[in-house]
């Protein structure tokens, strides 16, 4: 059966008829109608103020008679237990703020006291640890890097950056990076960057970076590290270590903001440099000038004879016309020696400190210190007889004086230690006498590499030097300015040294004494010390190479880490005595000293050098012929005393 669906009926709705709207009222109209209603005023300023004025009317209604609480606790409706409740509950969360905030500001502090205040005597420096690809998308610079042209140029921009962050902080670094955009997975193109004073650079599998950055950072601790720093804003890594007190967390902005101030102290301290060079070099060629413009130089007046400056176990040799001092410890009827030749500047007095070790290390024999012409308080000669090789201002006839003093003495046979220009004198000893040395000591020695080119401390002189060695050698052959320029220069050098600057010779400048820096100054009160550094300056020559290979006795050296001007050079000279086909040779280098070890660490230097004169001096007196060498020395010398002329000090041995 088909059923159909109807509809109920709904009354249709009627329509409705808009009714025809009045106009507007006139305002006259508005006024004379009293039945009509005024029109809204509804502009958005009427608005505003209107609420302004209502919210103020209310205020004034429901204004209090009594002023209002200054907070919740001090409502009269609480009890006085809930108000000691709200109380604590409020410590409470003051409480966790405040050590909140502290904890943020110990985070920003971390980074300061680490490269600021950190003790670097410590063997473990401190270490930074960076999350790269974390510290890359913090930068708005290295972002766009990665973005726009290379992830793997970021990376490499990163690691140099940090490189020369951790280089001025004296820290170690390591950056450590997912496997995102690694090609090579696992595998690191840079697994060592030496370069950069030591930044490791690691790449993880997968998202690894956090989990090594967190055991790495137990791992130091574990090891000993002074302090590690993390540089990351991963909270999670933060949470996955308990971290004492010696490792700290650093927001990647503020890394980036501490790498830019010390790429910008970097730059300050660069530009500085390149304008006190600049500022050397203006003063250096007014000193080379001036000179010609100075006119006659007057006679010095206040200089005394040398061996009035001497002290009370100071003695003098003639030794071929000139008045030698010297000093001497040990068995004074020993013929063998050890004779310590001193360097540029200095004295006998370098040497006292030490004399008393080597004379107990070699029992036997005499330890003899002597100032070489125009150094110390020995006789300056302004003429000689003889050939070039007989100048005694020259290393050859420096090295002849030292022959002829161990004539002199009655002594056979010596070890030979020279120190800086002294082992230059050192070397031509042995190449004068080679039977009469029983070993070779060189301290800090200013001798050649053998390199084609190579100037002082082994490196390639430039232009600007060889220019003004040339200039300054045309200068020194004019009698006038060049007595000029030489008493200006040690004068000037003398003052630096009377205010206890030795920084040029000494790593730490507090081991001077006084009685040292008064050594330094006495030989400017002796006569003819300018003329005699006049005839030094002129005769000063430098072999390009020396005959290593020939020396078969045992050979020494002795160095000090912090020695800058001749460390380098020093080692590579050790590494030729090292190759040749006999004799021995020890190295020695000393922990944060100087240029003058002897003096900056006598205990350390005697400690090293002790053994081998020992040894040395030991093995000369078990030789069977030691009886004849002492007569043939003994003739010997009775020859030079008979055949040495008389100085204007007069000649043998004084005390």
């Amino acid at each position: 059966m088909c059923r159909t669906r109807t509809r109920p009926l709904v009354a249709k709705k009627a329509k409705k008829v808009k009714k025809a709207k009045k106009p507007p009222a006139t305002p006259l109209q508005a006024g004379n109608d009293s039945s009509s209603t005024p029109r809204r005023i509804t502009g958005p300023k009427f608005r505003k103020e209107l609420a302004f004025v209502r919210t103020l009317a209310e205020l004034r209604v429901s204004a209090p008679k009594k002023p209002a609480p200054r907070s919740a606790f001090r409502k009269k409706e609480l009890d006085p237990e809930e108000l000691a409740t709200q109380a604590t509950a409020q410590a409470e969360e003051d409480a966790v703020e405040a050590a909140a905030v502290a904890k943020r500001m110990a985070k920003y502090a971390a980074l300061r006291s680490l490269y600021r205040t950190a003790e670097l005597d410590s063997p473990a420096a401190p270490l930074l640890l960076v999350d790269g690809y974390n510290v890359i998308f913090a930068s708005r610079r290295l972002a766009r890097l990665a973005r726009v042209r290379s992830l793997d140029l970021a990376r490499e921009r990163l690691v140099d950056e940090v490189g020369d962050f951790a280089v001025d902080r004296a820290m170690r670094a390591v950056v450590a990076f997912d496997a995102m955009g690694n090609p090579e997975g696992e595998s690191c193109p840079w697994r060592r960057r030496t370069d950069l004073g030591g930044v490791e650079v690691v790449y993880c599998t997968a998202s690894e970076a956090d989990t090594f950055l967190v055991e790495e950072a137990r791992r130091q601790r574990t090891a000993g590290a002074a302090r590690v720093l993390i540089a990351t804003d991963d909270l999670e890594i933060q949470d996955d270590i308990n971290a004492p007190a010696e490792i700290a967390y650093l927001p990647s902005p503020m890394l980036l903001s501490e790498m830019r101030t010390a790429a910008r102290e970097a730059g300050k301290r660069k530009r500085a440099a390149q304008w006190a060079w600049r500022a050397g070099n203006v003063q250096g060629v007014a000193e080379l000038v001036r000179p010609w413009f100075a006119g006659q130089p007057p006679p010095l007046t206040d200089t005394l004879p040398p061996q009035s400056l001497g002290d009370p176990d100071s003695r003098w040799v003639c030794v071929y016309g000139v008045d030698l001092h010297y000093k001497e410890v040990g068995p004074a009827d020993s013929k063998t020696a050890v004779l310590l030749i001193h360097g540029f500047n200095g004295s006998a007095w370098n040497w006292q400190g030490v004399m008393p070790a080597m004379a107990e290390a070699a029992s036997d024999a005499r330890v003899i210190a002597f100032d070489r012409p125009p150094f110390g308080i020995s006789q300056r000669p302004l003429s000689w007889e003889g050939e070039e090789a007989d100048n005694p201002y020259t290393s050859q006839g420096a090295a002849r004086l030292a022959l002829g003093l161990l004539d002199a003495l009655g002594i056979e046979k010596a070890v030979v230690v020279g120190h800086s220009a002294g082992a230059l004198v050192t070397m031509e000893l042995f190449k004068r006498a080679p039977e009469r040395v029983l070993g070779l000591v060189f301290v800090a020695p200013a001798l050649p590499t053998n390199e084609p080119n190579s100037g002082p401390g082994g490196r390639k002189p430039s232009w600007q030097w060889q220019l003004r060695m040339a200039y300054s050698r045309a200068l020194l052959q004019t009698e006038g300015p060049a007595l000029h320029y030489v008493r200006g220069t040690l004068l000037k050098k003398a003052e630096e040294v009377r205010g206890g600057d030795l920084s040029g010779v000494f790593h730490d400048v507090t081991r001077a004494t006084p009685e040292m820096i008064e050594t330094y100054l006495r030989p400017l009160r002796s006569h003819d010390w300018d003329r005699g550094a006049l005839l030094s300056f002129r005769a000063m020559r430098r072999p390009n190479a020396l005959p290593y290979e020939a020396v078969t006795q045992p050979v020494l050296v002795v160095i000090g880490s912090q020695d800058s001007m001749l460390l380098k050079s020093t080692k590579k000279v050790t590494g030729l005595l090292q190759a040749r086909p006999q004799g021995s040779t020890g190295y020695v280098e000393l922990e944060a000293c100087g240029h003058v070890p002897m003096q900056e660490q006598p205990d350390a230097f005697a400690a090293a050098v002790a053994p081998f004169i020992g040894e040395v001096v030991g093995a000369a007196a078990a030789s069977p012929h030691a009886a004849l060498r002492t007569s043939a020395a003994a003739a010997m010398a009775e020859q030079a005393a008979a055949s040495a002329p008389r100085s204007s000090y007069g000649s043998g041995a004084k005390e």
